[in-house]
């Protein structure tokens, strides 16, 4: 299977599991290849739009996936100089917050 094929996949997976518990949460098709289209997915909740970007394979850094799972975390939290904290749930913990 190659990149893109992974990659919409992957996008197809993420949509199903959140369209399953949300109603306000779609992917945009093609995102990747429209000119000034950003993100991978749109939730609008209370009047407030969210976009959402999805990626996989090896440029996602294993060891936040060492620290999720050595450290039975289900949250972490990551930040590089002068950058905002970004915060990784589990499907686990988002399901909770749902």
């Amino acid at each position: 299977m190659n990149n893109r094929a992974k990659g919409s996949n992957f996008e197809f997976d993420i949509q199903h599991w959140m369209k399953s518990r949300l109603v306000n949460f779609f992917r945009i098709a093609l995102s990747g290849q429209l000119a000034g289209l950003k993100g991978d997915f749109r939730w609008t909740e209370g009047g407030t739009e969210f976009k959402g970007e999805a990626k996989c394979g090896k440029q996602v850094p294993s060891w936040m996936y060492t620290v999720l799972e050595n450290d039975d975390c289900d949250f972490l939290i990551v930040k590089r100089d002068r950058k905002q904290r970004l915060w990784i749930i589990t499907d686990k913990l988002l399901e909770k917050l749902l």
